[in-house]
């Protein structure tokens, strides 16, 4: 099993250059399942029909004032990204085994090094609370 990540793009003016789900701010009107997929095609290209869409984990508030509301999906075929330029300045998929280990640091600044990055912060919360999903329904 892998998850997909990006490191955003440095000349992006919130959070440039960190590691982080594919993900952006709802349009008006827009629910947030609607915006996880819509965000995850203009990012790294992944269409909403190629998606399985298991659920919703919890909401996450930033300390920076956002209210991230994560989406576990499903591929339901092998998927090559299209980055989007503007946005991202990479795509990777990393084995969710990499993430087995405990985060380093001490929280709320969870992180991981993966694959050459350092996920870390909301992705790292994102990702601890993924996993205590997982460890409880196995």
């Amino acid at each position: 099993m892998r998850l997909w990540l990006v490191r955003r793009a440095s000349t992006l003016r919130r959070h440039s250059g960190q590691v982080a789900f594919p993900g952006g701010k709802s349009d008006p009107l827009e629910a947030p399942r609607e915006t996880a997929l819509r965000e995850a095609h203009e990012e790294i290209g992944l269409t909403a029909t190629a998606v399985d869409v298991l659920g919703r984990l919890d909401d996450l508030v930033t300390g920076t004032g956002f209210t991230i509301a994560p989406f576990v999906g499903w591929l339901r075929e092998p998927f090559t990204p299209v980055p989007s330029q503007a946005e991202v300045a990479r795509v990777f998929s990393a084995p969710l085994a990499a993430f087995m280990a405990k985060p380093r640091g001490i929280p709320p600044f969870h992180g991981y090094n993966v694959d050459g990055e350092r996920v870390w912060g909301a992705t790292g919360k994102i990702l601890r609370d993924l996993l205590a999903v997982l460890r409880a329904t196995s």
